[in-house]
């Protein structure tokens, strides 16, 4: 639903609505929660009209039968009983709903993550979308409950007028009266609930960010006993978290406190002005006006004012949630960015005048004017001073750059190592497998160009020995050796190695050159990053980059 109306909003050159998409999607099983709504509104009204009839039985001079009496007790009976098992149903529905629409939500989140684009990675913190996925979405369950007493409540609201009005005559429009005189008190404090709502959750961001970012470095902070400042920073990004917090906890409270005596004060202002007409005060007529009014008042001043305050935070969740997923996506392909993974005859690789930028906003360039051809089989060296742009030529051939002018052509796959080794928490050898088919000769050769085999040896259960989080158990070179080794497993064409030898000894550098990418790797095209000039001598071709731009090839 999302897809479709981003679509049709961006040919009409309008922003599109999450919202609309949600309501596009669910709209049947809400409608299915109405009709509950409505059956439950109608035996909730005709209780107070059963019971009023079953009290002037007791009167003096009734005219009742005994047996009309029987029937407005069983009715009144029959009523509650229908009323209990529609709100069970309703609420059960509600939250049921509300957990498809939420998990609906959680999927988009997380597809739209894997297609950011880089520019929109980099400017989106994981806190933030830790906080989508945990807080935000959670406002659709309780929506869910409130959101069909925002019209039931003003309807059932003008028959219960009519019908206290039928009972005790303007007497009993001033209860009502009370009760909409907090309906605006309790409508502020939705607001300011919402506005506080707002406040909580960028605080929570930050805090969520920081203690990310704190995670992040946790080794470097204790070897530097720096835990004193950062135990500082965190407690004053909770400090103003819980700031806010506690003025919200305020006005919840003081919403409980005007639902608990919304109904006394209504019923109280009523009876007053009845007694002070010298009217008659019954027993019916007190039982009947305290059952419509705690109708009234629960409709009103607690369903109908809450459910402003939880649309109000859904609202500001919704909001969020669209600006995350209006964010920038990663784009495969463009006019001039050819992809064929089937063709064996072109070169592999082909650029022709590239000129990329990381951001499109920006003015500068990652790479400019870079041209070259790579042939079938062939080793391809790149060297350069830091930051010429080496490793954003590699990036520029996974397509993750912003193309500004000139043309690549890529045909074949591509199985890429990064500068930074990645692992995640697993085993080695899943690490290395990634998902891919266990062949045990080809895992074999490959841990063996990779120079992993005495590293299994000193691993407590071999490569079935669980990596820690973020390869906390590994040493660095260990990791660029696991992170190579799933590169090379993955069968490909063409091989980007982004300075996998710059982590490792003298020894074990020569060794992956020679047996890995010399050796395993040599009937394929290898495009090879490095610091370390002196192994290129058997290189086909070598680039060099200087200031995002080839030197010299």
């Amino acid at each position: 639903a999302w897809k479709k109306i981003y679509e049709k909003s961006v040919q009409k050159n309008r922003k599109p609505s999450l919202l609309l998409a949600l309501i596009t999607a669910f709209w049947p099983e809400y409608t299915i929660l109405g009709i509950i709504m409505v059956l439950m509104n109608v035996c909730s009204l005709l209780q107070p009209l059963m019971l009023g009839k079953l009290l002037k039985y007791f009167r003096v001079d009734s005219d009742i039968q005994k047996e009309d009496a029987y029937i407005y007790a069983g009715a009144i009976v029959i009523c509650i009983f229908a009323a209990t098992i529609l709100n069970n149903q309703y609420i059960m529905g509600a939250f049921h709903y509300g957990m498809k629409v939420r998990a609906a939500s959680c999927a988009l989140i997380y597809r739209k993550a894997l297609r950011l684009s880089k520019t929109a990675l980099g400017e989106t913190a994981s806190g933030k979308i830790v906080n989508l996925l945990s807080n935000d979405v959670s406002r659709f369950d309780l929506v869910s409950i409130f959101i069909h007493h925002m019209w039931t409540s003003p309807i059932l609201t003008l028959i219960v007028t009519y019908f206290i009005y039928v009972e005790a005559g303007w007497p009993g429009l001033l209860g009502i009266v009370a009760v909409f005189i907090v309906v605006p008190i309790q409508g502020y404090f939705g607001k300011l609930s919402a506005i506080y709502r707002k406040a909580t959750a960028m605080k929570t961001d930050e805090r969520v960010r920081l203690m990310d970012e704190i995670l992040s470095g946790i080794q470097v902070i204790k070897m530097y006993a720096w835990e004193k400042p950062f135990a500082l920073l965190i407690k004053k990004a909770r400090k103003a978290e819980l700031k806010i917090i506690t003025k919200s906890s305020y006005v919840r409270g003081m919403y409980m406190a005007f639902n608990l005596f919304t109904t006394r004060v209504a019923l109280f202002s009523t009876l007053l002005t009845v007694a002070l007409m010298d009217k008659p005060i019954t027993a019916s007529t007190v039982f009947v006006l305290m059952s419509y009014l705690n109708l009234v008042s629960q409709t009103m001043s607690q369903m109908f004012v809450r459910g402003i305050s939880e649309i109000a935070e859904l609202i500001v969740a919704i909001k969020r949630l669209e600006e995350f997923m209006l964010n920038d996506e990663y784009e495969t392909m463009s006019s001039s960015f050819t992809v064929d993974h089937t063709s064996q005859t072109k070169n592999p690789l082909r650029l022709k005048d590239l000129t990329v930028k990381w951001n499109a906003r920006l003015s500068d360039n990652a790479l400019e004017n870079i041209s070259f051809a790579v042939n079938r089989g062939m080793l391809l060296g790149i060297i350069g001073p830091v930051g010429s742009g080496k490793s954003s030529l590699l990036q520029t051939i996974l397509g993750e750059l912003e193309l500004v002018s000139g043309g690549m052509e890529l045909n074949g796959s591509v199985s890429y190592a990064s500068q930074e080794p990645w692992v995640f928490a697993a085993t080695v050898r899943q690490n290395i497998l990634f998902g891919a088919p266990y062949d045990k000769k080809k895992y074999a050769d490959v841990v063996r160009a990779c120079a992993l085999e005495k590293d299994f040896e000193q691993f407590s259960n071999g490569d079935l020995t669980i990596v820690g989080d973020r390869g906390a158990s590994l040493s660095g070179g260990q990791k660029a050796r696991i992170n190579l080794a799933r590169a090379i497993y993955r069968e490909a064409d063409i091989y980007l190695l982004d300075d996998p030898l710059s982590a490792v000894d003298i020894h074990v550098s020569k060794h992956l050159y020679d047996l890995c990418i010399n050796g395993y790797l040599c009937n394929k095209t290898r495009i090879l990053v490095t610091h370390q000039v002196h192994h290129l001598k058997d290189a086909d071709h070598i680039i060099i980059l200087n200031n995002v731009s080839m030197k010299i090839q």
